[in-house]
């Protein structure tokens, strides 16, 4: 078994600035990305709740010594993301549900750190403006690849997962 002409055969090639993605790699992918969303903001609602909770319990068994690490719990959704895209999947459970995944602009896939900066952005871009966000949101409809302004300034794009 050889894994290195499996996975040649399966990356899309890369030529200069373009990246020749396999026919349908952007068919729906704007409103995949708005479902995965809402997963992964669902996803996140449970863990940042969670890590709340068990941050004021131990608040009260250590005499308020761990409610210092209150001002922590906003880095979550970033570690949440840097893992999940910067990970060997290159999505986050919502988007692996809906059949997507993050990848550099030249196929290959994003490591933690540009996982994370993709939350950044994208999270950065929705607290300057809303007229900025909505902005955003009109992007894809006008681009070949459906990418959004996180997306340029990250150097992602979101594709249909291959199979």
């Amino acid at each position: 078994m050889n894994f290195d002409n499996d996975v040649a055969n399966a990356a899309p090639v890369f030529d200069g600035e373009e990246t020749a993605w396999p026919a349908g790699s952007f068919d729906g992918v704007v409103f995949r990305r708005l479902v995965a969303l809402f997963a992964d903001l669902l996803i996140l609602i449970v863990l940042v709740s969670a890590c709340y909770i068990l941050l004021a319990i131990f608040g009260i068994l250590t005499l308020g010594i761990a409610w210092l690490a209150f001002g922590l719990v906003p880095i979550v959704p970033f570690l949440y993301f840097g893992y999940y895209l910067g990970g060997p999947t290159s999505a986050t459970p919502g988007m692996s549900w809906q059949g997507i995944e993050v990848r550099t602009w030249n196929g290959r896939r994003p490591g933690f750190i540009q996982g994370a900066l993709h939350a950044l952005v994208a999270y950065g871009i929705f607290a300057i403006s809303s007229l900025v966000f909505f902005l955003t949101l009109l992007m894809p409809f006008f681009n070949s690849r459906k990418r959004f302004l996180h997306d340029y300034l990250c150097g992602t794009v979101v594709v249909r997962r291959q199979i």
